[in-house]
């Protein structure tokens, strides 16, 4: 074998491998479904989790884990003042007294849910900051949906829709939590 053929042949064998190396050590992009997917499975619920994520179309288009997280804290806070709504409308009613078992548990499942959607808010802000404190901030959702859990037990007051609505908080709490975790 001749010296300029040799040096071509090397010349592309190192090209090829160059090429191949740059092609096989890029790492691929996983679809958003399949991100949806982890996540979901690391959450207290996996199929409440997809019900939840799926809900809005932005899911199927997240590029990122930023991005998902961004859509599922939206979700959180808007679940969260849906369910302050709910409850200011109970306390609202007639027949419930702001002295009451009832109205008393009701104040303070309101304060729980002011601060829930407070904390989400914060997390949704430190997510392009502070990914650490953004995991603390949705982390701790859960005590608010624990207080009004509690204050209910403790008067002996059952309103099975606050109950679900406060497992619906966990639920975005740990979905939060989870994604926030991995950023």
């Amino acid at each position: 074998m001749d010296a300029p053929n040799s040096h071509k042949i090397l010349s592309f064998l190192a090209l090829f491998l160059l090429f191949f190396l740059c092609s096989t050590s890029r790492p691929t992009k996983a679809a958003p479904q399949q991100v949806v997917e982890n996540i979901c499975k690391e959450t207290i619920s996996y199929a409440r989790c997809i019900e939840a994520l799926g809900s809005d179309p932005r899911t199927k288009l997240a590029e990122n884990l930023k991005a998902l997280a961004k859509i599922s804290l939206d979700l959180a806070i808007n679940n969260a003042k849906d369910s302050l709504a709910f409850i200011k409308n109970l306390l609202k009613k007639k027949n419930v007294r702001s002295r009451s078992n009832t109205g008393l548990a009701l104040i303070q499942c309101s304060a729980s849910y002011q601060g829930a959607i407070a904390s989400f808010k914060s997390a949704r802000t430190e997510l392009h900051e502070d990914a650490m404190t953004a995991n603390y901030d949705v982390k701790t959702v859960v005590d608010n949906a624990d207080s009004c859990d509690n204050e209910m037990v403790s008067r002996n007051v059952r309103i099975p829709l606050i109950s679900l609505r406060n497992d619906q908080l966990r639920l975005y709490s740990s979905i939060g939590y989870v994604i926030t975790n991995k950023l």
